[in-house]
């Protein structure tokens, strides 16, 4: 099992080699953003946010702004109260999908009524799908995969 430090550097590092391999390929396909997107949301928002200790990422928000920070905390709380640590928010598909709701139910609507388009379904996608890549980073430091 690492410990937070570990898991917020692969974390970083993952995103970034994430982000750089959908900035190459937006060239062709600007959906694939939605990659870069979705991992560093993973990064801002992982597994142990089931944690009932303030996690370095909890933290992160914090620092930038300690009203924001402790908002945030609260938001999170409910998922913290419902998650034992490793249970379900240690699973992808699953947890994964409970994070993604959280983080970005606004966004995904403010989308779909400012933006409508086709493309738009594919692109939340690939948001899911970069927040899924770091997550396995995550999971595979703690031994489940």
């Amino acid at each position: 099992m690492a410990d937070g430090i570990t898991h917020a550097r692969h974390a970083k590092r993952a995103a970034t080699l994430i982000t750089a391999g959908a900035i190459a390929v937006a060239t062709v396909q600007p959906v694939a953003l939605g990659l870069a997107v979705g991992a560093w949301g993973a990064v801002l928002v992982g597994p142990d946010y089931d944690l009932h200790v303030n996690v370095d990422q909890k933290q992160m928000v914090w620092r930038y702004n300690k009203v924001l920070g402790t908002l945030w905390g609260w938001y999170w709380k409910p998922y913290d109260w419902l998650n034992g640590h490793r249970g379900r928010s240690h699973n992808i598909p699953a947890g994964t999908f409970d994070r993604f709701v959280l983080l970005h139910w606004l966004p995904v609507l403010a989308s779909c009524y400012l933006a409508p388009s086709l493309w738009l379904p594919l692109f939340w996608l690939m948001v899911f799908v970069g927040q899924c890549c770091v997550d396995a980073v995550h999971l595979w430091l703690d031994g489940f995969m």
